[in-house]
């Protein structure tokens, strides 16, 4: 059985290409000029910090207020991380065990993110 990350992997191949979640973040993806969530995600990785910055808190102000979509394409962009907090918390068990608990633990801060807070 796959592991909630390879889970959110395979998600993410139909959402990256999916016309009508990108309709939905337009003013995201129209801003750093890209199609489609694949694009965004790719202009993240390779853009320079303050850039892709720019990405995250576009993203995660709506996630906070309850956008699913914005918050999903925000732990798409956070999963290297996410991977390498599950690899440290050896003490929880099985990897995937692991997974579960770093992914759960990262959505709660995206859907509870206060950006009046924010440094």
């Amino acid at each position: 059985m796959p592991t909630v990350i390879e889970q959110l992997e395979l998600e993410w191949e139909r959402l990256a290409v999916d016309r009508r979640a990108a309709a939905r973040l337009r003013a995201t993806c129209t801003a750093v000029g890209v199609a489609d969530l694949g694009e965004l995600e790719a202009y993240v990785r390779q853009a320079a910090p303050a850039a892709a910055d720019d990405v995250l808190v576009a993203l995660v102000g709506p996630a906070a207020d309850g956008g699913q979509l914005e918050a999903r394409a925000l732990l798409q962009l956070l999963l290297p991380g996410v991977r390498r907090l599950a690899g440290r918390w050896w003490a929880l068990g099985p990897r995937d065990e692991r997974e579960a608990a770093a992914v759960a633990a990262v959505w709660g801060r995206i859907c509870s993110y206060r950006l009046d807070r924010r440094p």
